[in-house]
């Protein structure tokens, strides 16, 4: 009676792909790389045990190179960019011109070199910039551009990646209220942080205490986000008709009002802000004495005073000092 051959187990290909992802031989970029040796006899050996003829050379050839190039069109970018708003939307108008699927969007003073992965300098672009915001406009209108603004001003670490992702939905769904879905992830980041920043900016409105140095009025701030670029045109409406400057002594930069226009400095001195009085401010002391003669020991309840005003802010008031 005849008898069936014994049947050949068959060597998994799958054993063989994980050991060609992790060989020392694959270096960046996979497709311009050696196939490692014991790759090729894996894959011949599997191919004899099916009892099937040689391999076929332009067979072995385009299997060497499938998952070497899977791999490299897999790969992650970095885009690196300047660290300010439109840098960030350059960013963002790359990544659609160039159809990205594996990017991330990184400043330059935060990204920490991988070992795989490219990294593509994105240098500013207002024009670039500009049409982002304008088709965001467009789409969602000018309040969904104020948000992703306070949120991006955050400086929360991955916040670009959240604002990425974002605004790919706004492109994908134009007619969808994609803000208000606080069930993904990157909306419900970005509408906390925008959050933070205005109660920030709120704060800083009623908090900030100018000095008078000759004809010119100096602040000093250190908010916990950067919200100083939000604070501006409040400043410059009310106080119009003086000269001043705003300085974060956090972030190392300010703003100038000369009474025409308003400025964006950063001081080259690193003891810039750092003032110096011999004499007493007169104003301030009469701030002191008024603040001194209204207060009531008897009643004087901390906790609720720290909550309304947080300590932070105390540095900067005469007349807690």
């Amino acid at each position: 009676m005849w008898l069936a051959p014994p049947i050949t187990p068959i060597t998994p290909i799958t054993p063989i792909i994980a050991r060609a992802a992790r060989t020392p031989l694959l270096p960046i970029p996979y497709c311009l790389s050696p196939i490692p040796s014991y790759l090729t006899n894996s894959l011949e050996q599997s191919w004899s045990n099916l009892g099937a003829s040689p391999l076929n050379p332009q067979i072995a050839q385009f299997v060497y190179f499938l998952i070497p190039t899977y791999l490299c069109r897999k790969k992650m970018i970095y885009l690196l960019y300047d660290s300010s708003f439109e840098g960030f939307l350059s960013s963002v108008f790359a990544v659609f011109e160039y159809r990205y699927t594996q990017a991330t969007i990184v400043a330059q003073h935060r990204y920490i070199p991988t070992l795989f992965g490219e990294t593509q300098t994105i240098y500013t672009d207002e024009a670039k910039a500009k049409r982002v915001i304008n088709k965001i406009k467009e789409i969602s209108g000018e309040e969904t551009v104020a948000i992703l603004l306070r949120a991006f001003l955050s400086e929360e670490n991955a916040i670009e990646n959240h604002l990425l992702e974002v605004i790919r939905l706004l492109l994908q769904h134009p007619q969808q209220m994609v803000l208000e879905n606080f069930a993904n992830v990157s909306v419900a980041h970005i509408r906390n942080a925008a959050k933070s920043v205005g109660r920030e900016a709120h704060r800083l409105k009623e908090f900030v205490r100018f000095e008078k140095i000759d004809n010119l009025y100096f602040a000093k701030i250190a908010p916990a986000f950067d919200v100083l670029p939000l604070v501006i045109p409040h400043f410059k409406n009310r106080f119009s008709t003086q000269q001043w400057v705003i300085f974060d002594t956090q972030r190392s930069y300010g703003f100038i009002y000369d009474l025409t226009q308003v400025t964006l400095f950063t001081p080259a001195d690193k003891h810039f802000g750092k003032i110096t009085q011999n004499t007493p401010d007169a104003y301030q002391e009469l701030w002191k004495t008024y603040f001194q003669h209204i207060n009531i020991t008897e009643r004087k309840n901390t906790r609720y005073q720290l909550r309304n005003m947080p300590k932070r802010y105390w540095q900067y008031l005469p007349e807690v000092n």
